[in-house]
């Protein structure tokens, strides 16, 4: 692969993770829950979730479309226990020492063992996904491409277009929660890999843009079918329950024409170029950010509804300055991360291998 393909994949790791804290912005600082149903926020901020909601699924294609073609090895699985467990640690010593918040046995237990506890949904299904790998390889590999086209026809009639459609299936299927739906986002990255998809950047970029409008407004308009037909105002009406999904039909393909988009992209920017090598580094935001006992204190402190009486557009401002500091403040701690850990290996191979004599 190229530099500049490279590139090109790794700003979008950058944009991703943009994408994933405004959503977390969204859900966990509970913007959408400031505005009512047909208010101009609610539109404004549902349109914001659906360009970021195809992020989650872009981070596991970026994945596969690298990984097909690489051994896995398990030191890339240690390295990332060992990150998580950083990452879990540090955010339980910020809440006790930083925060003064308080701290109980479970809370040091489920820090100590995050992957087993569900601090992080997504790195607990990621390692999954990496121990699996090799097989997923050594299968892809074996097959040509009518095959593997087969293959993602299959998985996603079995894993998207199924629970899309019939809803009620998703207590079977989930919502994309989970390493399964990794897997069918692994075999088709590994297919854009393998295969020529002839289709320009441009276009890709356009059908990523009108699939996530036109989801959005589908799902804002069964909102109101219910709200001003059925007279329904649960809570949580506003949440997009219908279409929102990491493994619905719609956001499956706008990840992947985002994805496609990206992959076939002519970057020239130097700009773009320097934001793109921070993309090693940004898995940090979300392990910083996204932790239990991190959350309910981060969105406490930023508190979206101290500067609601300012005006949607000041709301939209501020999310978007908070995800900058986020996904600043995380790049930044994880390239300390990577500096102390690539100094302190060699270390640590020297008394457990004795290749050298320690001075």
């Amino acid at each position: 692969m190229s530099a500049e393909r490279k590139t090109n994949i790794e700003l979008l790791r950058v944009i991703s993770m943009a994408m994933v804290i405004t959503l977390h912005c969204l859900g966990h600082g509970g913007v959408l829950d400031l505005y009512s149903f047909g208010e101009a926020g609610y539109i404004l901020f549902n349109l914001f979730r659906g360009f970021c909601f195809a992020a989650v699924n872009c981070f596991i294609l970026i994945t596969g479309y690298f990984m097909v073609s690489a051994e896995i090895k398990i030191s890339r699985v240690i390295k990332l226990i060992i990150q998580v467990e950083f990452y879990s640690i540090l955010c339980l010593l910020l809440t006790k020492y930083l925060f003064q918040e308080s701290v109980e046995a479970k809370d040091i237990f489920k820090a100590l063992f995050p992957l087993t506890n569900k601090q992080y949904w997504f790195a607990t299904h990621y390692v999954i996904l990496l121990v699996l790998i090799p097989l997923i390889n050594k299968f892809i590999r074996g097959i040509g491409k009518k095959e593997h086209l087969y293959v993602i026809r299959i998985l996603i009639a079995m894993f998207s277009v199924l629970p899309s459609f019939l809803f009620w299936s998703r207590g079977i299927v989930g919502y994309g929660y989970d390493f399964t739906w990794f897997i069918v986002l692994y075999v088709i990255a590994a297919y854009i890999r393998k295969f020529e998809i002839r289709i320009s950047g441009k276009s890709c970029m356009t059908i990523w843009a009108a699939v996530c409008i036109v989801t959005t407004g589908g799902t804002i308009g069964m909102e109101f079918l219910l709200y001003k037909v059925f007279g329904i105002t649960n809570e949580g009406l506003g949440q997009g329950v219908f279409f929102f999904g990491y493994n619905s039909v719609a956001f499956l393909g706008a990840a992947f024409f985002l994805f496609l988009g990206f992959v076939k992209m002519n970057l020239k920017s130097n700009m773009l170029t320097n934001i793109s090598r921070c993309g090693r580094y940004v898995f940090g935001a979300y392990l910083l950010s996204d932790h239990d006992m991190i959350r309910r204190v981060l969105w406490e402190k930023v508190n979206f509804q101290n500067v609601e009486y300012n005006g949607v557009v000041f709301v939209a401002a501020y999310l978007t300055v908070i995800v900058l500091i986020i996904l600043f403040m995380g790049c930044a701690v994880e390239y300390i991360r990577v500096k102390l850990y690539n100094w302190f290996i060699p270390y640590v191979r020297q008394i457990f291998c004795g290749k050298t004599r320690m001075m």
